[in-house]
């Protein structure tokens, strides 16, 4: 995903306060994620193929990454299998931060920039099923976070700060001291 910290650079430039929402909407979008790949292991079609639970999936990032010019991306490949966990399914991580970036632009980008915000998660989608990374309901689960994500962030960012302001506040800030 060489998009996100792309976009994230490119919104610190223009818009920090957006730059600030975003980086805690992705954090919170990472954690959530890792507490249901936690929970509820789920593997994906690739490897369900390999130990024979599905028949005709065949996973080509790999091949694909081999014939990509002109970055030879190999080694960066090899290195993350082995760092991946592939009981990371669902929901699709992936999924959810291509939507959670169309989210954070929608209504800063000009209606005609709109149509490339609406095609890039559904080519993301597209290209997850297709290379047998993802099932389709591992998509819808990375929508409903990313959706779930946007509707908590601003909740739990009033409430934490709310709470830090009142730790911050002393304890006898409401009794005026007089000096004789």
């Amino acid at each position: 995903m060489i998009v996100t910290p792309i976009a994230l650079a490119v919104v610190w430039v223009g818009d920090r306060e957006l730059f600030r929402r975003y980086a805690r909407q992705l954090t919170l979008l990472a954690f959530a994620a890792v507490a249901f790949f936690t929970v509820s292991p789920t593997i994906p079609p690739w490897l369900a193929t390999q130990k024979g639970m599905l028949n005709g999936v065949t996973r080509i990032v790999g091949e694909v990454s081999i014939r990509v010019h002109p970055f030879d991306t190999t080694p960066l490949w090899e290195r993350g299998v082995r760092l991946a966990n592939d009981l990371a399914a669902f929901p699709s991580l992936h999924e959810a931060m291509t939507v959670l970036f169309a989210f954070i632009l929608w209504r800063r980008v000009r209606w005609w920039l709109r149509i490339p915000l609406v095609l890039y998660p559904l080519a993301m989608a597209f290209a997850l099923v297709y290379s047998g990374e993802h099932y389709v309901i591992d998509l819808v689960g990375g929508v409903a976070l990313a959706v779930a994500v946007r509707i908590a962030e601003p909740k739990l960012t009033r409430r934490v700060m709310e709470a830090w302001a009142r730790r911050r506040k002393p304890a006898d800030a409401d009794v005026v001291l007089e000096t004789p």
